[in-house]
């Protein structure tokens, strides 16, 4: 008698065919979502916004200098046009400088042969103990909460034990100390060393931004507006004219400077604003974005002090980073608590 049995054969199968798209829409997402993971759209964010910079910086001073201050301020003396100008002067002169300064100046916390990693500490930390309240002899790295506050803990991106306050970007594959956020417009985190140059960048970006506005309109209004079309005022056709020659080179430039000084000036309004609130609570954008639960316990003044130094308010004269140096390191936070009442699990890279 003849006994039928059925054999299962499993074929192996490439598993990258199988998750390959089948359609175009598919197959655009995916090398979208690629390209988001490696960091493209940031770099194309950030080589946007430094041609804007490098377009504005020389552009806007020189309409301003050669054009603008001595036409529509022709009937007052020349000492006049001079305090005006100097006054600008200082005011570019802040930005750029600021903006050098938060760029340049690095808020990141990274492992150095002078800063161990302890050992079993990614263990430690995948196989939490039962109880907390480890004794000092078995805390990861040596470090303990500061004054009961907020606890050290590991980063899995860096594979180091990271400061309370310390967060990790994905795009600057760091941890920043107090990480405020991460702006493509300069292109770099902002954090506990460069804050102060950034909330001084954000001013002056309003005075200039706005000011230009105001100045190259007025200058435009007298000028051009009774012979121009409105048509020219659009951003396109200004360029368009400017490059095949219907319209006049400094004009076009100056319709330009109409939009993106524009959005200098509305970056630096938006972003000095938040930027005040959160100084003076005391907390970073990251942790109000986060519902981190963070509990500070000091005066506005000593929060502006932490950002700013000591004499904070003559940083916006001019940097004061010798004079007056960060008292805090970056790593130890007084006054500052975590509620550990609160159901907080947030993620920590963003």
């Amino acid at each position: 008698m003849a006994i039928a049995r059925s054999v299962k054969v499993e074929i192996p199968t490439n598993e990258a065919e199988e998750d390959e798209p089948s359609t175009l829409m598919g197959k655009w997402r995916k090398h979208y979502e690629e390209k988001k993971r490696e960091g493209h759209q940031s770099r194309r964010m950030l080589y946007l916004c430094w041609a804007l910079w490098v377009f504005q910086t020389p552009t806007q001073p020189y309409m301003a200098f050669a054009h603008i201050i001595p036409y529509i301020m022709y009937e007052f003396t020349d000492w006049t046009q001079y305090y005006v100008k100097v006054i600008y002067i200082f005011c570019v002169i802040q930005t750029l400088g600021n903006l050098v300064c938060v760029t340049l100046y690095s808020t990141r916390y990274v492992k150095t042969r002078d800063r161990p990693e302890a050992q079993e500490v990614r263990e430690r930390w995948e196989n939490a103990p039962d109880q907390f309240g480890l004794p000092m002899a078995e805390v990861p790295n040596g470090h303990l909460p500061d004054n009961g506050g907020i606890p050290w803990s590991y980063c899995d991106k860096c594979d180091m034990m990271k400061p309370p306050r310390a967060h990790h970007c994905k795009v600057c594959k760091a941890c920043i100390l107090k990480r405020d956020h991460h702006c493509f417009v300069i292109g770099t985190c902002v954090g506990h060393y460069n804050q102060r140059y950034f909330v001084v960048l954000t001013f002056y970006a309003i005075i200039v931004g706005f000011g230009g506005v105001v100045l190259t309109a007025c200058y435009l209004s007298m000028l051009y507006w009774p012979e121009a079309v409105w048509t020219d005022f659009l951003l396109p056709v200004a360029i368009y004219r400017g490059l095949f020659g219907a319209m006049k080179g400094y004009i076009a430039i100056m319709i330009v400077h109409l939009y993106t000084a524009s959005f200098i000036g509305l970056f630096g309004l938006l972003y000095f604003t938040s930027q005040l609130i959160i100084v003076t609570k005391g907390v970073t954008l990251y942790e109000l974005a986060k519902n981190v639960p963070i509990r500070n316990n000091k005066s506005t003044n000593a929060n502006f002090v932490e950002v700013f130094g000591n004499f904070w308010f003559l940083n916006f004269i001019f940097p004061m980073t010798i004079m007056f140096p960060l008292e805090n390191d970056g790593t130890t936070w007084k006054g500052i608590k975590l509620d550990h009442n609160s159901n907080y699990q947030g993620s920590d890279v963003e």
